[in-house]
């Protein structure tokens, strides 16, 4: 009998989430940045994810400003994107946010190198 080396499957750089806000689509993908902003902002990536399936808008919207590279420290626009997020489909949010999420805590993300 012949045996074969298992070898780990090559990985591609997320192609992101896209997601409709003010009638342009956008697409969130994950890089460091953002991942240890919403950890802070959050108190981990589990909390954050936690929020994300309870609905919670706020969290929503707050990873979805972080993601698009918005300053996360400007209480105003903040709350401008929640409401750019309020105003749209929410459940798109929500799914787009959880993806984005559970990218970012397998690894994936901008900076990973294409497979060779």
């Amino acid at each position: 009998m012949t045996t074969k080396k298992a070898t780990a499957p090559k990985t591609t750089p997320a192609a992101g989430h896209p997601l409709t806000l003010n009638g342009e689509t956008v697409m969130l993908v994950p890089t460091a940045r953002a991942m240890m902003d919403i950890s802070q902002a959050f108190g981990g990536l589990v909390p954050a994810i936690q929020r994300v399936q309870a609905f919670d808008v706020n969290a929503v919207g707050g990873i979805i400003h972080i993601a698009l590279g918005r300053p996360r420290t400007n209480a105003k626009m903040v709350e401008k994107t929640v409401a750019e997020v309020c105003a749209g489909d929410l459940t798109e949010a929500t799914v787009a946010a959880a993806g984005y999420l559970s990218d970012a805590m397998s690894g994936k993300s901008e900076a990973q190198k294409p497979a060779a």
